[in-house]
């Protein structure tokens, strides 16, 4: 039996399926505040390309907020050089978070999702990262670890604020409050504890998402990656620069 749709009252938004993030807290190690208030693209991941289109099995819901400024409903071959060139490196050598919530059909307004990145959830994932910083120009010396943050353990929490969906059934609007710990991983095999590199930290964020075309959002993200904006085979594995795994376990969200 089709389940009733939820209409909830939301932010307004135009034709271009504006999504945003609003932080209200954020603290990092050395004085470091996230920069995520640029550009955020959100969409319904429903189909992937294997030798062609295909549906999913099950819908995920896929958002990515940087530092990048661009349109977030138009495709960014359409910009000129020194514009395109403008969101690719804010974008790469900037901020940036990228989540992912598979099983959306069974999601439902007041739902809270727990992610501990040691342990991995399959129901959801989290990638961030701080980017690089500038290096003054009398400086002696030139730490390496200094140019991308390693994101460390996440502790996180989802809450979904309000949700509503399209006569397909797929979402059509959602607001959500996000909490984000990072903590230094612990030395390990893979870890020389090495303190430079690391920025714990925490921050607490308002998503206000409402979808664009997954077919959009995909070729723009590809492009801002520097990867070829054709359709790429599922599961393709490709990384966000300067994202790392975080304490070697919590998958990163594929870029499919």
């Amino acid at each position: 039996m089709r389940r009733l749709l939820l209409l909830v009252p939301m932010i307004a938004c135009g034709t271009d399926a504006s999504s945003n993030l609003e932080l209200q807290s954020g603290s990092f190690e050395g004085e470091r505040s996230p920069r995520l208030s640029g550009t955020m693209m959100a969409w319904n991941d429903a189909t992937t390309f294997n030798n062609g289109y295909q549906e999913r099995d099950e819908a995920a819901f896929e958002a990515v907020a940087s530092e990048a400024v661009f349109e977030a409903g138009q495709d960014l071959l359409g910009l000129s050089g020194s514009d395109f060139l403008d969101a690719v490196h804010a974008f790469r050598f900037g901020d940036a978070l990228h989540l992912r919530i598979n099983e959306t059909d069974s999601l439902r307004q007041g739902d809270e999702l727990q992610l501990n990145s040691d342990e991995g959830n399959a129901r959801w994932q989290l990638a961030f990262k701080l980017g690089a910083e500038a290096l003054n120009g009398d400086a002696e010396l030139d730490d390496p670890r200094r140019g991308f943050r390693l994101p460390g353990r996440l502790v996180a929490t989802l809450r979904i604020n309000a949700l509503s969906r399209d006569s397909s059934d797929r979402i059509s609007q959602m607001s959500a409050e996000l909490e984000l710990r990072v903590e230094r991983c612990p030395p390990s095999e893979h870890n020389r504890g090495e303190g430079e590199a690391y920025r714990p930290g925490s921050l607490k964020a308002q998503l206000n998402f409402s979808p664009m075309s997954e077919r959009l959002a995909e070729h723009n993200l590809k492009l801002l990656l520097g990867l070829s904006p054709l359709p790429l085979p599922d599961n393709n594995g490709f990384e966000f620069p300067g994202f790392t795994r975080n304490c070697r376990n919590n998958p990163r969200p594929p870029i499919d």
